[in-house]
């Protein structure tokens, strides 16, 4: 795949076109040279990390994959820059199509940086990251179908569990919306929720308006999206960031739900039992989802309102219907094993202590199960064993000598008759 795109003359551009920065100047104060520093400061970040950590493989990769990014970045912002004039409330925008480009670059050329990693690298947070990947699939669908595919699993991950970590800027933006997510209704449009005018849940593959964005490069935003489109009245109200996300999260759990559903034998009217605890669960009590995983939430809901109805599915079942997805092998990651506390006194678990009497604690300091593979049984470490072995039989032999001949001692002597 070629990793960077050409201009109308088939040369690679870097920088931006003279249309971009006529749009630039524009604005009332020129970002060029910020939007440059940035660029280059963000992309030196992650090849010194790279060379940090890998030292100089694939350092020529790492290189081209900054390049091309740069290439990608100027391009794409110029692209949705000239098709989308309203604000959606993206933090550091600029900062996640950097971060966007580079991951189309890095997973092009097979770096090993597996997402999010390259996030954490350059500290954005995955709820802002993934304002840009709809804008960057729609402003260039020239990207090659795997391409597309990691993107749009990227932002997977995110709406299930990288976006409701502790630390994320989600819980703000839901704080300021009265503490709890707004519901399916009130950000879906009347079309798109089932048992009105359609039956199924369907992705919005190209809302109108809903994905629009303006940088803050200083530019004014359009005062309304509503005249351009004539089918605003089959939208919902007017969105923010929080909606557009919820939405998106609404669309890919009822997708899942409705395939786990048919997999467990569920009927229609007890999936929509199940969707509409889910659905509460994740309003009122939106604090649940804390470092947790959506997936955990809507196996959990299956189970409730299956007892709840009578209907017979152990979660055991829900889970092994939940494996057998392909999502699965994406999201129930493993978590690393917690650190378990080690027996004995001191931490010194390998002298093992048995007591052979009331009154006698013996320490062997070596067990058989010690002993390394390839050992001869009549090696060092045998020899020693017996010798020890040996010394110990001593000492116990001398101690019963001594208790029997202390209760002799202490016996009285009884007196033998005389029969003459």
């Amino acid at each position: 795949m070629d990793n960077g795109p050409h201009g109308n003359q088939g040369r690679s551009m870097f920088g931006p076109s003279d249309r971009l920065t006529a749009e630039f100047r524009a604005c009332c104060r020129d970002p060029t040279e910020a939007i440059e520093t940035r660029l280059r400061s963000m992309l030196q970040t992650f090849l010194q990390h790279h060379r940090d950590t890998a030292g100089d493989e694939n350092n020529h990769l790492a290189t081209k994959s900054c390049y091309a990014a740069a290439i990608w970045y100027y391009r794409i912002l110029e692209n949705i820059l000239s098709q989308e004039k309203e604000r959606l409330g993206i933090e550091d925008g600029s900062r996640c199509l950097v971060a966007c480009c580079l991951e189309i670059t890095i997973f092009s050329n097979s770096l090993p940086y597996e997402f999010p990693l390259l996030l954490q690298v350059l500290t954005l947070a995955p709820y802002h990251f993934i304002k840009v990947i709809e804008l960057v699939l729609r402003a260039e669908r020239c990207l090659p179908r795997d391409m597309v595919t990691h993107l749009s699993q990227s932002e997977e991950r995110v709406l299930e569990s990288l976006a409701w970590t502790t630390d994320s800027p989600l819980w703000k933006a839901i704080r300021a919306n009265e503490g709890h997510l707004p519901t399916c209704q009130q950000v879906m449009p009347p079309a798109r929720i089932e048992g009105q005018n359609q039956t199924d849940f369907q992705p919005d593959r190209n809302p109108p308006g809903d994905m629009s964005v303006e940088f803050s490069f200083g530019a004014e935003a359009s005062s309304s999206t509503d005249q351009q489109h004539p089918s605003a009245e089959n939208r919902p109200p007017r969105s923010n960031s929080l909606h557009l996300f919820t939405r998106k999260v609404y669309m890919l759990m009822g997708k899942r739900l409705k395939k786990l559903c048919s997999t467990l034998g569920i009927s229609q009217e007890l999936r929509l039992k199940i969707w509409t605890c889910f659905e509460h669960s994740l309003v009122h009590f939106t604090d649940l989802m804390k470092d947790r995983h959506l997936d955990q939430l809507l196996m959990c809901a299956i189970y409730m309102m299956a007892k709840i109805t009578n209907v017979e599915i152990s979660f055991k079942h829900i889970i092994h219907c939940y494996e057998s997805q392909p999502l699965a092998s994406r999201s129930r990651d493993t978590p690393p094993l917690s650190p378990y506390p080690m027996q004995g006194i001191g931490g010194r678990a390998s002298r093992q202590s048995q007591q052979v009497s009331s009154s006698l604690l013996i320490f062997n300091s070596e067990t058989p199960g010690d002993r390394e593979e390839g050992e001869d049984e009549d090696g060092p470490p045998a020899q020693r064993l017996r010798v020890a072995e040996s010394a110990l039989q001593r000492r116990l032999r001398r101690i019963a000598n001594d208790r029997e001949a202390q209760r002799d001692r202490d016996q009285p002597s009884i007196s033998q008759p005389d029969l003459h």
